[in-house]
């Protein structure tokens, strides 16, 4: 994590499974919108895992209002 760190972070699903990120990088920005709704990769079909927008590290629960690891505030 860099010094500067932003004034809040997002929760984003993300598939754990390396072939699939080149995928989800190409996703057209009207589908990519819905991909936070989304419980199972489109491409592996695996679970997908949450994880914080700033410092990345995975998170267990989508109710969190802070990033136990960073602190930041989650966007809603």
């Amino acid at each position: 994590m860099t010094d500067e760190q932003p004034a809040a972070a997002k929760l984003e699903k993300i598939c754990l499974d390396n072939e699939c990120q080149d995928h989800w990088n190409e996703l057209p920005a009207e589908l990519a919108r819905f991909t936070s709704k989304f419980v199972y990769c489109p491409f592996c079909s695996e679970e997908l895992n949450l994880q914080c927008s700033a410092c990345k590290e995975s998170l267990t629960s989508k109710d969190y209002k802070f990033c136990p690891w960073c602190g930041l505030q989650f966007q809603e």
